[in-house]
């Protein structure tokens, strides 16, 4: 109950000194979030760290907080997701694990989404785009042509397929079939540069 109480007073001091100071230590921030994390408040603990952040775009201690949130808030909504998945699956959601799974880089984990997402929902674009980025990231552009054809054939409105498509094109030296991408996204999109 005391370790509570002192961390809790510990808090509080360096909140004021984070909301009074306009130029607080960059370390006030990288403790306030170690607490909060430590706290399980994992929420404000990003909040504190993206401040801490912005203040001092150059403090390694500050940005490396910063990205261990941002990995704890990605692995907290991989869990989400997956429970989602569980009870009531949809294919948006699919492809947001496999999204966030290949930020993170687990490729192989995100591509066992996407062949699960597309197993169970076959005609939604988002799954083979994802499985498309994957593959031009690996320079795999004959993988990558082939789920992006996919992923613009069941939404010929997906900007990012298409772009991505005509590129994987150019790669495949098929500069035809890429200028076609490329004018069907300026039918949509005809301010496009």
């Amino acid at each position: 109950m005391l370790t509570n109480f002192l961390r809790n007073r510990r808090k509080q001091k360096l909140i004021a000194e984070i909301e009074e100071n306009p130029r607080p230590a960059p370390e006030s921030f990288v403790e306030l979030v170690r607490l909060y994390r430590e706290d399980g408040d994992f929420q404000t603990a990003s909040r504190v760290a993206k401040r801490g952040a912005e203040l001092y775009p150059d403090s390694e201690r500050i940005l490396q907080s910063r990205a261990d949130m941002e990995r704890v808030s990605r692995d907290l909504e991989k869990e989400r997701l997956r429970q989602k998945i569980d009870s009531y699956p949809n294919p948006i959601l699919y492809a947001r694990l496999a999204e966030l799974y290949k930020v993170d880089g687990e490729i192989e984990a995100a591509i066992r989404v996407c062949h699960a997402g597309i197993s169970s929902f076959p005609s939604y674009g988002g799954t083979y785009l994802v499985l498309g980025e994957i593959c031009v990231e690996s320079s795999d552009f004959a993988g990558a042509r082939v789920h992006l054809e996919k992923a613009a054939e069941l939404d010929k409105y997906n900007y990012t397929a298409l772009k991505l498509l005509a590129q994987v094109y150019m790669e495949l030296t098929m500069p035809d079939r890429a200028a076609r991408k490329l004018e069907e996204i300026l039918y949509f999109a005809p301010g496009d540069e």
